[in-house]
């Protein structure tokens, strides 16, 4: 285990865009608009002694937004904006929305309170960063934890209220964040999970792609001399949610340089991580909550040949700590 946590250590990350290719496409359940946030007369603001909190709206991704203004003045309180929003949810389900701010780190909690007003849910980010740039935050259904109340049920089956809360965390201060598109989706998933599937810019005769998705250290795609930039491609065959990667380098051939990056589609990628002094051998990657259909591992600039003995897909719990991923 100290061999890993030394490779882990020697891994540098710093992330930075990366092209794809269109790849096919899985069907996407569609998702169910909530709120559009083009009217924004349901939403009022709300706040605790010594905040000052507003609504109102702006331009969104789509249309309108809205934006909740706040000043938590070297307080410990909250601002927020809440609204009657009654919906029944599926057994299992993603709820999504876009959000910028123009503020410091500060708590995000997005609560979920039912009819009787007593029971609430939440889903919180302490010392959230607020991007300028808009971003799409998406919440499963696992991340919503039961916050407080009297019911005996801790599973959110049906909401009355939805709360947008900003509280004072790291930087309290002034700040306005922006909220659009607020959407519900079910989330169906297979009994039996497809087998993925593996393709390569350049294979050295019988040193296929497949070879790195065997589970066998004996076998080992690898590279065709020549091919500067080797790629590797996994299909997980539908989108999956996984804790990390590890990736064992066959011997001697393993790249030093190298970046892994997910896509939901095949069309858009994000770089997860970038590697700039691998060591061969094992290399293992924490990217806790990750989800993706595809994965990639590129290497730049190889000066040589490039072998894969073997990716593996980790679950959320490799991913759920820093403890859990040393002690798996």
């Amino acid at each position: 285990m100290a061999q890993r946590c030394l490779q882990a250590l020697l891994v540098a990350l710093v992330a930075f865009p990366v092209a794809g290719t269109k790849a096919a496409e899985a069907p996407v359940p569609e998702a169910r608009v909530l709120d559009e946030f083009d009217d924004i007369a349901p939403w009022s603001a709300a706040s605790s002694d010594g905040v000052m909190a507003s609504v109102h709206e702006a331009r969104g991704t789509q249309g309108g937004a809205l934006v909740l203004e706040f000043d938590l003045s070297k307080t410990a309180g909250y601002a927020v904006a809440h609204r009657r929003l009654p919906v029944d949810l599926p057994p299992d389900y993603e709820l999504a929305f876009w959000i910028r701010g123009e503020a410091g780190r500060n708590h995000l909690e997005i609560k979920f309170v039912d009819a009787s007003g007593d029971n609430v849910w939440w889903y919180r980010r302490p010392d959230y960063h607020f991007s300028g740039d808009w971003q799409q935050l998406r919440i499963k259904k696992r991340q919503i934890e039961f916050a407080w109340g009297p019911t005996s049920d801790k599973t959110l089956h049906q909401l009355e209220t939805v709360e947008l809360v900003i509280a004072a965390g790291r930087d309290g201060g002034k700040g306005s964040v922006w909220f659009d598109q607020l959407t519900l989706k079910a989330i169906e998933r297979p009994a039996v999970a497809a087998k993925p599937v593996a393709r390569a810019s350049s294979e050295e005769g019988k040193n296929v792609a497949a070879f790195a998705l065997d589970e066998r250290a004996a076998t080992a795609w690898r590279s065709r001399r020549g091919d500067k930039a080797p790629t590797l491609d996994i299909d997980l065959q539908q989108v999956q949610e996984f804790g990390g990667i590890e990736i064992d380098w066959q011997r001697d051939l393993a790249a030093t340089h190298y970046t892994i990056a997910t896509s939901l589609d095949g069309a858009q990628w994000q770089t997860v991580r970038t590697v700039t002094a691998g060591n061969g051998a094992r290399d293992s990657h924490l990217l806790p909550e990750s989800e993706a259909r595809y994965i990639r591992i590129a290497v730049l600039d190889a000066s040589h040949q490039v072998a894969i003995a073997d990716v593996h897909i980790r679950d959320l719990a490799f991913g759920a700590s820093s403890n859990a991923f040393m002690a798996s």
